[in-house]
């Protein structure tokens, strides 16, 4: 069973953006049985409105939608939430689009409707990938405040060497 990174009691939230009611409900019931805790939504503004409320580890979006489409999605979710990993379904033909996808920060693309093993593999591939990339940031900014303890440390030690320094040649 999935579980989310901050407790291992909560299953992993997952967001479901589509504008067709059934797969919205087929991916939200799937992924449900898998153990993700799922809300689905009809559009990409109510999408950025549900992942400002609360925190979702992943989203699976449309890019063909009306009114704001995927890649507006996309671009938002990359600027206001770049910890999310965004998986980005498209219609069967529609290359360019994932191509797009990939190259504006999606974590990766199925076409519609997706398989079942082929989703929950992209799923778990986006979420390791987060994991990854969440332990890189955590990891370089523990460095950097040990290099800036240690910095402070040494310009410490340099004033007192300094201060020593004057007062042995007012000695002398």
């Amino acid at each position: 069973r999935p579980m989310a990174e901050s407790s291992a009691s909560e299953p992993t939230k997952i967001l479901i953006v589509d504008d067709d009611s059934s797969v919205r409900d087929v991916i939200a019931v799937l992924l449900g049985e898998e153990g993700y805790s799922c809300q689905a939504v009809s559009s990409a503004e109510a999408a950025l409105d549900a992942a400002q409320q609360a925190d979702f580890p992943l989203v699976i979006s449309d890019v063909r939608m009306p009114g704001k489409d995927g890649f507006w999605l996309l671009d938002r979710m990359r600027e206001n939430h770049p910890d999310t990993a965004v998986v980005m379904l498209t219609a069967y033909g529609a290359t360019e689009a994932a191509v797009e996808c990939l190259r504006n920060g999606a974590a990766d693309y199925l076409l519609k409707p997706p398989k079942v093993t082929e989703l929950i593999r992209a799923i778990e591939r986006a979420l390791g990938r987060r994991r990854l990339e969440l332990a890189r940031h955590k990891y370089r900014r523990s460095l950097e405040n040990r290099v800036r303890e240690k910095t402070a440390e040494l310009s410490r030690t340099l004033r007192d060497l300094e201060s020593t320094y004057s007062q042995t040649l007012w000695s002398l």
